[in-house]
């Protein structure tokens, strides 16, 4: 989780890290609970009200916990506001 993050924020935040070395993966290990590992050069922070994911090739994937096997995925995520009363 983004240390900013917010639930009152209208935005989804995305974080991707890239395939990171045995030693860059202790040291995001050891800086995510000081709240700095959004600063190392393999991480990448997103922000946006809407992400779309695709791959070129295909990959193993899971829904709901059931197995897809091998397969290209074109997912796309978004905000809605929905309505709702409290009596």
């Amino acid at each position: 989780m983004p240390p900013q993050a917010s639930i009152f924020n209208q935005q989804l935040e995305l974080i991707i890290v890239e395939k990171p070395s045995f030693l860059q993966l202790i040291l995001f290990l050891i800086m995510l609970p000081l709240r700095k590992h959004l600063s190392l050069k393999y991480v990448h922070h997103l922000v946006s009200d809407k992400f779309r994911l695709t791959t070129s090739n295909p990959q193993f994937g899971q829904i709901d916990g059931e197995e897809t096997g091998d397969r290209i995925f074109d997912i796309s995520f978004g905000i809605s506001t929905y309505p709702f009363w409290l009596k």
